[in-house]
């Protein structure tokens, strides 16, 4: 339902474990926002519309904390990444369409590492990028192909408690792993 608690299209969770929250984003029926629960499911807050404004999303995607309690978000159909504080204000957009660096075509999913970089999953550049989580920039992992640490249509990601970053490698039905010290 799109009533505040409920649920139309849910595609991805984050816990800040810290503040003892979860965070829903999630699209559909002209749904696209982000809710915030307690820990035992209460019902906190949402945010967010259908749209192409800042706060805005189209199809949102993943969502990850960062160790400061920031929300990212990744609006896939708008092509970036969207910032806000764990109250819902928005703080930062970035990302744009294109295959250049630092643009993205459809991101799908995102996680924070230990270190602060932000690993975004873009599905059509078939590649990981990572940024600061002030939006800058970093590097590129992988290239479309089928051998190692190269991808076809990356889905989802995280990183383990070991600061590994796991790649769901969707079209080539399986997971990559990387070491991220070594990368």
């Amino acid at each position: 339902g799109t009533e505040p608690g409920r649920f139309v299209h849910p595609l991805a969770c984050a816990v800040d474990a810290k503040a003892g929250v979860a965070y829903v984003v999630e699209y559909g029926n002209w749904n696209d926002r982000v809710q915030k629960f307690k820990l035992d499911g209460t019902y906190i807050m949402k945010w967010g519309t259908f749209g192409n404004a800042d706060g805005q999303f189209q199809r949102p995607s993943g969502v990850a904390i960062d160790d400061l309690g920031n929300v990212f978000v990744a609006d896939a159909c708008n092509h970036r990444i969207e910032k806000f504080d764990a109250e819902g204000k928005h703080l930062l957009t970035f990302g744009s369409l294109g295959s250049d660096e630092g643009q993205l075509r459809y991101p799908y999913d995102l996680a924070c590492a230990p270190d602060g970089t932000l690993y975004v999953a873009e599905y059509n550049n078939q590649r990981v990028s990572a940024f600061d989580t002030h939006g800058k920039f970093l590097r590129t992992l992988g290239l479309p192909g089928k051998g190692k640490g190269e991808f076809c249509w990356p889905w989802s990601l995280t990183v383990d408690a070991r600061g590994r970053l796991l790649v769901s490698d969707t079209g080539n039905h399986r997971v990559q792993i990387f070491n991220l010290a070594v990368n």
